[in-house]
């Protein structure tokens, strides 16, 4: 199938070679780019656990610090995998969305052991803050970059998508499916999205569609890359 890929780099590039090695072709064209804030070492006196729910948060925090004896709680299973792949040994994985991160913390932490510290983007889906200081938690927020939104597909995406050779789009987040919901009908390409599978990471991902006519929307079983890549081998 020919599929347009919207990940962010570095993110992107690493899909587009899983996607090409199923016996697809990508074309990536993403809808955002990280600027990183600049930030000194990150303070984690009195903090009993880390927070995580962006594998790019997890990348400059390496970088800020070496600390990685801190019990990690992670939102997803990739985050968690990435966590433990650069040395982090008690790491646990909500497999989910902000509310189960914070069932899973509010499981396994203690309000009285110190405060938790939530690394990741200026954008945050859900309101964590606001499930884990009702459960008697102290939390803080360091925010480690931001995400810049395009204004237009690239060039060799968008002329496959003008004349409709592609198969279906790939969207992890509601923000990305907005961003490209945006684009699409500021560029008045609404029409072309009619021949067009949307594949999504989750429903939150799929509700931020709406106005978009797509042929049809399908929703992976669980929010992560590998069912979304089970989805799309399903459905080719």
């Amino acid at each position: 199938m020919r599929l347009l890929v919207t990940r962010p780099e570095p993110d992107g590039s690493a899909l587009s070679e899983k996607l090409n090695a199923l016996g697809h072709m990508p074309f990536l064209s993403p809808v955002m780019e990280m600027k990183r804030l600049p930030l000194k070492e990150p303070d984690l006196e009195d903090m009993q656990a880390l927070l995580l729910t962006s594998i790019n948060a997890l990348r400059i925090f390496c970088e800020l610090t070496e600390r990685r004896d801190l019990p990690l709680f992670a939102v997803g299973a990739r985050s968690a995998e990435g966590a433990r792949e650069v040395g982090f040994n008690r790491v646990y994985s909500a497999d989910g969305d902000v509310d189960s991160l914070a069932e899973l913390v509010m499981e396994k932490a203690d309000p009285e052991a110190g405060s938790l510290l939530h690394i990741g983007g200026a954008r945050l889906a859900g309101d964590l803050r606001g499930l884990l200081e009702n459960a008697g938690f102290s939390y803080n927020r360091e925010i480690l970059y931001e995400m810049i939104a395009a204004s237009q597909l690239q060039k060799k995406a968008e002329k496959a998508l003008t004349s409709e050779e592609l198969d279906g789009v790939l969207l992890f987040s509601p923000q990305t499916a907005r961003i490209f919901k945006d684009i699409i009908e500021r560029s008045g390409h609404k029409a072309h999205v009619k021949t067009m599978v949307a594949y999504c990471l989750s429903r939150n991902v799929k509700d931020a569609l709406r106005g978009l006519d797509f042929k049809k929307i399908e929703v992976a079983k669980q929010p992560t890359e590998d069912h979304l890549l089970d989805l799309i081998e399903k459905a080719g």
